[in-house]
């Protein structure tokens, strides 16, 4: 029997470094993906979701509303991420629920989209704000004249970030829509 493709390197990792890299990361599964591409039904309008948060979510104000649609959410912060795979009914109690499945409808993935190679991606520093929609991969806009709880980082993380054009790769289907959570006046473009 052949032996399985997994990443290489070790599954856990402590790594000890300037502050802003100390810290432990594991190699986890995020999702399936049979031939290359994420298990999207045929025949559905496909939807890209980059941060997702809490609120204002398209898994709750768009798929209701729209059966023949499919959503792709891609969140970061690991505690948003998790929120977002427990509003899936399917998955209360021990209830099995497919990987990475947030709506039977949708898939989110614990990724940030940035610019970084389409083979492999990377992994970046990602600026958590006091408010979720205040976080980014880009420096916090310290300048900026709204938003005052946008101006201090809480906390950096280290994040696995992925290219637009590795998602729509795995996606393998014309995109209709492609949603970003930002706010302008919070990072400097």
């Amino acid at each position: 029997m052949p032996a399985e493709a997994v990443p290489t390197g070790p599954p856990v990792q402590v790594v000890d470094g300037p502050s802003a890299t100390q810290g432990l990361f594991a190699t986890v599964q995020v999702a399936q993906l049979p031939n290359g591409r994420l298990a999207i039904p045929p025949n559905m309008t496909l939807a890209i979701e980059i941060g997702t948060s809490d609120r204002d979510t398209l898994d709750t104000e768009l798929l209701p509303q729209n059966h023949r649609w499919f959503l792709l959410s891609l969140e970061p912060l690991s505690d948003k991420y998790a929120r977002g795979l427990a509003r899936n009914a399917v998955g209360r109690g021990d209830q099995f629920q497919g990987l990475g499945q947030h709506h039977k409808r949708g898939l989110i993935l614990p990724l940030a989209v940035g610019d970084v190679p389409t083979e492999g991606g990377s992994t970046l520093t990602f600026n958590v704000g006091q408010n979720a929609g205040c976080s980014s991969l880009l420096p916090i806009n310290r300048a900026s004249n709204r938003l005052k709880w946008c101006k201090q980082v809480a906390e950096t993380r280290r994040v696995p970030t992925v290219s637009l054009e590795a998602v729509l790769g795995w996606a393998a289907s014309l995109v209709d829509s492609v949603h970003v959570q930002l706010l302008a006046d919070v990072v400097l473009v």
